[in-house]
């Protein structure tokens, strides 16, 4: 008899499907309830074998002001295009006035390189970004990055972005186990 270990993560055939298609995205949103292991799953995902020499990145949104949130997105943006981080830095927050800008510095992020930017807990940060800066976000200019968006139920003004063709949508019906997987996962 094996012994218990509560620390085995199991996921579906359905969700590790899912999950190897985000390299062939700009965009993927994980957009599920709190607690149904969105961060856990993707955390899981990048720290496998497959992904050795990739570079990855985290922002994790927080109930700050979304000044905060927004300057230090930006330097992470830095890590991965010092000049965008700077101009983005540069023209702050993004509201009426520069919109425009903060926008077309997001479309003109430069990398090369398979790069990963991971941001979680964006339910926090979304709401405060003017619709040009959230299109801009989803269809960002780096060639070889892709942007990953964890986050509760987005409202219903988040939505029209995911139908821009360029968007993975993994959801709680991808994350939640069916009864054949819990009999799986019981097994191990």
């Amino acid at each position: 008899r094996s012994p218990y270990r509560p620390q085995v993560h199991y996921y579906s055939p359905r969700l590790q499907a899912r999950l190897l298609h985000i390299r062939s995205y700009r965009t993927t949103f994980v957009e599920a309830p709190s607690g149904a292991g969105k961060t856990t799953a993707v955390q899981d995902f990048f720290g496998g074998p497959d992904q050795d020499g990739n570079l990855v990145r985290w922002f994790v949104a927080s109930e700050e002001p979304p000044t905060s949130g927004w300057r230090r997105l930006c330097r992470i943006l830095g890590d991965i295009d010092p000049v965008a981080g700077e101009r983005l830095l540069h023209l702050g927050f993004p509201v009426e006035e520069n919109q425009g800008d903060v926008a077309q510095a997001l479309l003109e992020i430069r990398c090369d390189r398979e790069t990963y930017l991971i941001c979680d807990n964006f339910q926090f940060l979304h709401p405060s970004l003017p619709a040009s800066v959230w299109r801009a976000l989803v269809d960002h200019g780096g060639k070889g990055l892709r942007l990953l968006v964890l986050t509760q139920l987005l409202s219903a003004r988040g939505l029209p972005v995911l139908g821009n063709a360029d968007v993975l949508r993994i959801d709680n019906r991808d994350l939640c186990l069916r009864a054949e997987e819990i009999g799986e996962y019981y097994r191990l």
